[in-house]
């Protein structure tokens, strides 16, 4: 993929990780040829259709944990994270029909970020195997019972008290004979009779969400009980940037041929580290950020927010 994206133009060779990689645009043609041979296309077709198979995969990904679950779409934005996910986010989307696009500032590196978001805990499990109907919730109190002090104790050197530790359980639930379990939650306190009823019947529900299909009549098993033990951390405050008008061309670095529709264009190149919050960018272009690339196709415009982000959507005004 990442060489069709050279070939297209989205991925420049010269800033690939901000100018540290240099790219060989050759190398990535000879390997589009290959495939462009054996489909009697073009290199640049080869490599259009590659982006789109590969576009159109993800979108039909989101369909089926979405809309076949009873969830429209169009009433939610699209997060593209990592280096790849802001090249081929519009286009998912416009597969899609959501709402837009969110592009993080840092979205190369946003699972990273995600852990200093996290807050400070453990996990704990103890086996506990044994029908719903025949489970006792005093047996069950006690593990859990056990596990709290286990995690107090652990947490003993952040200096944590039992009024900062947040507490979470769940049990891993199975048909009887299944190969996979759910995880499913409790209410907070002491877990009683009322919560294993609970469990059963949001156990079936919840199958029958995920898999289509529910067996009311087969027995369900506890297989694990669970606890997370957590301390809330403080969160990082992220910083705004600069503030300017909608007009992006004090950010503009180049312009370089880009294929959009069948055919290369003249394409704007912008500078993601010059953009101002509030600065609108037309498509067909491309941001360039040290980590990413973000490629705003033609119909759509591209929104820089407070903080950074991109918010690419339709351009309903064209």
């Amino acid at each position: 993929m990442t060489d069709a994206n050279v070939v297209l133009g989205y991925i420049p060779d010269d800033y690939f990780w901000g100018g540290k990689l240099k790219l060989d645009i050759e190398l990535a043609r000879s390997a589009m040829k290959k495939i462009a041979h054996r489909l009697k296309r073009s290199i640049e077709e080869s490599a259009q259709a590659m982006f789109t198979t590969v576009s159109s995969n993800m979108a039909d990904g989101i369909t089926e944990i979405s809309t076949r679950k009873g969830y429209d779409v169009r009433d939610f934005s699209l997060l593209a994270c990592g280096g790849g996910g802001a090249l081929c986010g519009a286009f998912i989307a416009d597969l899609l029909g959501t709402k837009n696009v969110l592009v993080p500032k840092f979205a190369a590196s946003f699972c990273a970020w995600s852990m200093f978001y996290l807050d400070i805990g453990r996990d704990y499990l103890r086996s506990y195997l044994c029908k719903l109907g025949d489970a006792n919730v005093d047996e069950i109190n006690k593990l859990y019972h056990d596990m709290v002090e286990e995690a107090l104790s652990e947490l003993e050197v952040l200096k944590v008290a039992r009024k900062d530790t947040v507490v979470d359980k769940s049990a891993d639930v199975r048909y009887r004979g299944q190969f996979h379990e759910l995880e499913m939650h409790f209410a907070g306190g002491d877990i009683t009779a009322k919560n294993i009823e609970n469990t059963e019947q949001e156990f079936h529900r919840k199958h029958k969400e995920l898999f289509t299909f529910s067996l009311p009549w087969v027995p369900i098993e506890f297989r694990n009980l669970r606890l997370i033990a957590k301390v809330k951390s403080k969160k990082i405050e992220m910083l705004k940037i600069a503030t300017g008008s909608s007009d992006a061309s004090s950010a503009l670095k180049r312009k370089r041929q880009c294929y959009f529709n069948g055919g290369f264009v003249e394409t704007p190149i912008y500078d993601g580290t010059r953009l101002k919050a509030g600065n609108n960018i037309q498509g067909q272009a491309i941001v360039e950020e040290p980590t990413t690339t973000v490629v705003i196709p033609p119909g759509f415009i591209c929104k820089v927010d407070d903080y950074g982000n991109y918010i690419v959507e339709r351009n309903y005004a064209l």
